[in-house]
């Protein structure tokens, strides 16, 4: 099986670990942050998104590659590829990160994270599994597993507070149940 997976927030707990950034240089409490959605969505009536780039760029060099991962990440990515699924990581990093895909790399790398392949500034996620023959995405984006679900790959959406209300979608709430659905699907030949 090809399993594409999103990155931020889906393998990583990167919008908690940026918090106390966005509250101090937007001047935000982060208890109204962290009910906002993450990233632009909760700064976009303060500031362009060219001025959000250039500020955000030097605080996501400095903590994207110090973010913690998501318990059992490591553990059920790395069993996936033991087991011979083809991991492609796909991620919309790129405009602010000085260089996505050595940060993704490296990051990876540094975590004994096992994968076949990184695409990062992948703004159309759905396009991206297409190409790539992609038969599961993970992410926690509605509107990516939205598109990628439309092109008929299945989709699990990793909750968090900000899409838990989403309804159409399969919600997974850790890696653990990420890997049951997996190796069910699997043994059972999808």
């Amino acid at each position: 099986m090809r399993i594409g997976i999103d990155v931020d927030d889906t393998i990583t707990n990167s919008w908690e670990s940026l918090l106390p950034h966005y509250s101090r240089y937007f001047n935000i409490d982060e208890s109204i942050l962290k009910k906002s959605k993450p990233y632009y969505m909760s700064v976009k009536d303060l500031i362009t998104l060219d001025e959000y780039f250039e500020m955000i760029l030097p605080i996501y060099d400095e903590v994207i590659p110090k973010v913690n991962l998501k318990e059992n990440a490591k553990e059920v990515i790395n069993k996936l590829y033991e087991d011979g699924h083809y991991i492609v990581f796909i991620t919309a990093r790129g405009r602010g990160h000085t260089n996505p895909y050595k940060q993704t790399k490296d990051y990876l790398d540094k975590h004994n994270i096992k994968y076949n392949k990184i695409i990062v500034n992948a703004t159309n996620k759905a396009e991206v599994c297409q190409k790539e023959k992609i038969d599961l995405f993970i992410d926690d984006s509605v509107r990516n597993c939205k598109i990628v679900s439309e092109k008929g790959i299945d989709t699990l959406l990793f909750e968090t507070y900000y899409n838990k209300e989403e309804e159409t979608l399969h919600h997974v709430k850790s890696w653990t149940e990420i890997h049951n659905y997996i190796k069910s699907r699997w043994e059972n030949g999808r």
